[in-house]
Parts: C-alpha cells; structure tokens; sequence
C-alpha cells in the first residue's frame, strides 16, 4: 500500500495513494478527530489513527518499512523486518485492542497480510 501524506492537508483529506495499483484511497480526519481509511468514492471507512500527528507517524514507520523490506535477500531477514514493523505499528497505537473487530482496523490488516506474504 502507497500512502502519499499530504501537506499541508487538502481539507480533512489528510493522504492519498494506492493499494498496489487498485483502487485510489485517501485517508481524512472525521468528525471525531480520527483518521480513516476509504476508498474514493465509497462511503465505508475503516479505522487508520487517534489523530492526524499520530496517523502521519504510523504513516512514516509504514514507508520506512516498505523501503526496507524490499531490499531484504532472505525470507528470515523479511520476517524479522516484519516483526520489527509489528512492534513499532503498536507502539504508536496503530493496532488498538480497544475497537470493534468489524471492520478490521487498516493496520492490522496490513500487518497481517506482510505476515503472510500477501502484500
């Protein structure tokens, strides 16, 4: 997933990008100050931060991430980055044990899928 943080924010849209060449998504500050994940043009959102400054620094860790996977030669070395990703995701409350489990928060999704090999 490419997350492009805007800045400054075009209105409550806070990112845009792409999920591997699919659907174009943004991220926007609700109502209640939270971030959340929607594809254009549908109106279902899914959790993606407590905050704008807390979502931008998921935002930055999950980039940092992507950057580094990538270059890494061994599948033990991928885990251990995706290990190493899952820390860092919780420590900056991106994978709340405090919300519903429908719909799944983006980050647990996103941890799950590199998990798995899926993304």
């Amino acid at each position: 997933m490419e997350i492009n943080v805007l800045d400054p924010p075009d209105g409550n849209v806070v990112a845009r990008g792409s999920y591997y060449g699919g659907p174009a998504y943004e991220f926007i500050v609700g109502k209640d100050q939270q971030v959340y994940f929607r594809v254009i043009g549908e109106s279902e959102c899914v959790w993606a931060g407590r905050d704008a400054g807390s979502f931008r620094r998921i935002a930055e860790a999950w980039k940092c991430y992507r950057t580094q996977v990538v270059g890494l030669s061994s599948e033990a070395a991928q885990l251990a980055r995706v290990a190493q990703m899952r820390a860092e995701l919780a420590s900056l409350g991106a994978l709340p044990v405090d919300l519903p489990p429908e719909p799944e928060p983006l980050w647990s999704l996103l941890v799950f899928e590199a998990e798995h090999g899926l993304g």
